[in-house]
Parts: C-alpha cells; sequence; structure tokens
C-alpha cells in the first residue's frame, strides 16, 4: 500500500524547491526564489483547479468543479472535497490567510447532496452452492473464486494472485499478503 499524507505543514514551509508529492496525487511545487508554492490536486479530480495557483483558488472555484458530480456521485464528491481541502490546509501553512475554508464555504454553496443511498444485496447463502458449481472451468479467474467462496477469505490478496500461486484446484494465499499479525 502506498503511503499518503506525506506533506506535513511543517515540511511544507521547510522544503526545499522542487516538485513533491503526498502520495494521493497531491503536489507541491516549491518555488526556488521562496514565492508562494503552488499546490495542485490532481487533475483527474478537479480538471479546472488542478492548474490554478493555490493563492487564486477560492470557494467558488471548487464549486464549479464539483457541481456536475455533487448529487449524482455523493461519494466521490466528498472524496474529492477532501482533497482541496488539504490542499489549502497544507496552503495555509506559509501564510495564505483564510484561503483553507473555501472547501468548506463550497460546500455550503452546493447545498445539501440529493443523492439516495441504495443497498446492493449480497448474494443468498442458498445460491452459492449453485455458483460454486458453475465455475468449473480450468481458468484461473475459476480457481481463485472458487477459493474465494471456500476460504471466505480477503479480497485484495485474492484479486492480487499471481499465476505461480495456482496449482490447479488449490491456491495459496502467501502470509505477505494476508491481514493481520506479522508472526
Amino acid at each position: 500500500m502506498r503511503a499518503r499524507n506525506r506533506l506535513s505543514a511543517a515540511f511544507v514551509k521547510r522544503a526545499p524547491a522542487g516538485k513533491w508529492c503526498d502520495g494521493a496525487g497531491l503536489w507541491l511545487a516549491k518555488r526556488p526564489d521562496g514565492g508562494t508554492p503552488d499546490v495542485a490536486a490532481a487533475p483527474q479530480v478537479l480538471p479546472v483547479p488542478g492548474r490554478i495557483p493555490v493563492s487564486d483558488i477560492d470557494r467558488r472555484d471548487v464549486r464549479d468543479a464539483l457541481a456536475r458530480i455533487w448529487h449524482g456521485k455523493a461519494q466521490v464528491a466528498r472524496t474529492a472535497l477532501d482533497r482541496p481541502g488539504r490542499v489549502l490546509k497544507h496552503a495555509a501553512a506559509p501564510g495564505l490567510g483564510e484561503k483553507f475554508q473555501a472547501a468548506a464555504k463550497a460546500c455550503a454553496l452546493l447545498g445539501r447532496s440529493r443523492h439516495q443511498a441504495r443497498h446492493i444485496r449480497a448474494l443468498p447463502s442458498r445460491d452459492v452452492p449453485a455458483l460454486h458449481a458453475g465455475l468449473a472451468e480450468p481458468t484461473p479467474t475459476h480457481a481463485v473464486l472458487r477459493l474465494f467462496i471456500l476460504t471466505g477469505g480477503r479480497p485484495a490478496p485474492l484479486r492480487c494472485m499471481r499465476p505461480d500461486q495456482l496449482d490447479g484446484d488449490a491456491g495459496t494465499n502467501p502470509g505477505a499478503a494476508m491481514k493481520g499479525r506479522v508472526g
């Protein structure tokens, strides 16, 4: 798992000139002349403010970037709203003033989300044997699905299995891929 949130406020203050990434798409470009640092979010999340210097971003920029998805894709919008909040918080460390409140103010401008969460039903347990019987082909995909049904393992290690970890009907999940205590 990659490291995230590596840009602390203290680091932003004392960072040498250059580009620095927090591991989650947040970039700090420290200027050699010591001027206001440019902090930008990944353009795929916020395409418009991603190319604007942080000192020029205000609540309307954040609102305009999130308006298309605010009511339809609420969870994505909340995640995307968190990004400019962190960007502006780190930018406030060198002394940009009240700019760090732009994300919260944009949320107020967007209003309450009209998104209604829908429950996605799981497969009933009485239908699992029929699903398992249908996975009869000797393909790696079917082998991993059978392993998942029989062991109830976590999805991530099974998704990342390599072909050498599958041997016919048997699969081996290495200890390094499992979650839990070491040892």
